[in-house]
């Protein structure tokens, strides 16, 4: 069986996919305990199913996606996911500039000049970026929709173990 993680929205994939897995696996959660709770990242199946949310397996331990220390050092960086997917950004390009700046635009080495030609191809201009980057999402509405993230992940009581419910 594949390990599946539904969540509500294709917003709440984009946060998890851009930025929460890797505060599990090498940020926010690097150090936790147990020191293997990041391997269900490992082959995981994320989708977007609102009748059927959370995981189909256990996970080894809680995570508070909506930590005031986790959204003052990233919310700005998750705010932009948010609005980059809302306005119908590919992942592809969210992974690879939701960081973006005006200042790379002027760098000269060869990476920066590949992905200036790649940047400009998608977007345009760095105006157009701009407009890609601004939507819904402030740092409420994110706090909101990680406050749901973190209850989707953590609840596990939809899962049942030898005819029981788990008690997590």
């Amino acid at each position: 069986m594949t390990n599946t993680l539904n969540f509500r929205n294709s917003v709440q994939v984009a946060l998890f996919v851009h930025e929460l897995s890797g505060q599990i696996s090498d940020g926010m959660w690097e150090n936790s305990i147990p020191h293997n709770h990041w391997k269900w990242l490992i082959d995981l199946k994320l989708e977007v199913n609102p009748d059927s949310l959370g995981p189909n397996f256990k996970i080894s331990r809680k995570y508070n996606f909506a930590n005031s220390e986790l959204i003052g050092i990233i919310g700005d960086r998750m705010c932009n996911i948010a609005n980059l997917k809302e306005n119908g950004v590919s992942d592809e390009m969210i992974s690879e500039f939701n960081k973006y700046s005006r200042h790379c635009l002027f760098l000269e080495d060869d990476y920066w000049v590949k992905k200036r030609k790649k940047f400009l191809g998608y977007f345009g201009t760095y105006k157009d970026y701009e407009k890609a980057c601004k939507g819904s999402y402030d740092l409420k509405k994110l706090k909101r929709e990680l406050i749901d993230m973190k209850n989707i992940v953590n609840n596990f009581s939809h899962l049942k173990i030898n005819n029981h419910k788990c008690k997590y």
